[in-house]
């Protein structure tokens, strides 16, 4: 993605006049060293590293640009040369940033199963334990387990087993927890990379009254229910009663 320097070496490049002790071009000699990097993008010259014979080498400040491989072309062009002497090569940008990305964000506050993260450009080693080289929160908990299933220098994949989320200091609203999973070097706490995470909750029955005639009862929850997978079309509730002892244990009361 650009942003720092290279150095190209160049062959039976024209000489330019600069200054020996930083590279830089003779401000008097009207000579020009330019680099273009695909259609767009120009790389400056930071100095000229040294011209020996027909071996020459240019360091250049790099721009910023999208990843992918281009067409890069450098001139040098002594101020007596009517023409530049053009060479051509093909240069690749690749993305650094680190990312992380997670296929299954969302699972339940009570069980922890494992699930898939790949995370870009975060090397570590299969032969240690992910422990010795990671840390892998959620919110404030740790994850019960992470294994390295895979890394290169590109990509990283990992199994997380996230923790229970029902500690005392675990809040959520509606049923739903938000927190950040975040994979953080132990070795270097600026490597790394995090992603928005959701624990989920059962809903749990608050109070269940009949109607006065004793024809309807009614049932309320702690937060928002799917409508026990019932939709429109459905008008009796027998499948959610159908355990008759689960349901009192959810509501707290003794089954008959």
């Amino acid at each position: 993605r650009g942003v720092g320097r290279i150095t190209v070496l160049l062959r039976n490049m024209p000489e330019v006049p600069h200054n020996e002790l930083d590279g830089a071009l003779d401000a008097n000699a009207l000579a020009s060293v330019s680099a273009s990097l695909g259609s767009t993008s120009v790389a400056s010259l930071s100095r000229v590293v040294f011209q020996d014979g027909d071996l020459s080498a240019f360091e250049l400040s790099m721009p910023s640009a999208s990843a992918g491989e281009v067409l890069a072309e450098m001139s040098v062009q002594p101020a007596d040369a009517p023409v530049p002497a053009t060479a051509s090569f093909t240069f690749s940008f690749f993305d650094d940033n680190t990312a992380l990305d997670c296929f299954e964000c969302r699972k339940p506050s009570s069980e922890g199963t494992p699930f898939r993260v790949t995370i870009t450009n975060f090397l570590i080693s299969t032969a240690l334990a992910a422990s010795d080289q990671i840390t892998v929160t959620f919110g404030s908990e740790a994850a019960a387990a992470v294994t390295i299933l895979s890394s290169n220098g590109t990509l990283t994949v990992l199994m997380i087993t996230p923790p229970s989320y029902e500690c005392d200091s675990c809040s959520s609203e509606g049923g739903v927890a938000a927190v950040e999973l975040a994979v953080v070097s132990r070795t270097d706490a600026s490597r790394g990379a995090s992603s928005p995470f959701t624990f989920w909750t059962a809903p749990v029955v608050s109070t269940i009254a009949m109607d006065q005639l004793g024809l309807q009862l009614f049932v309320t929850f702690d937060h928002r229910t799917n409508r026990a997978s019932m939709g429109s079309q459905d008008q009796s509730c027998g499948q959610v009663f159908a355990n008759a002892s689960a349901f009192a244990k959810l509501s707290g009361i003794t089954a008959p």
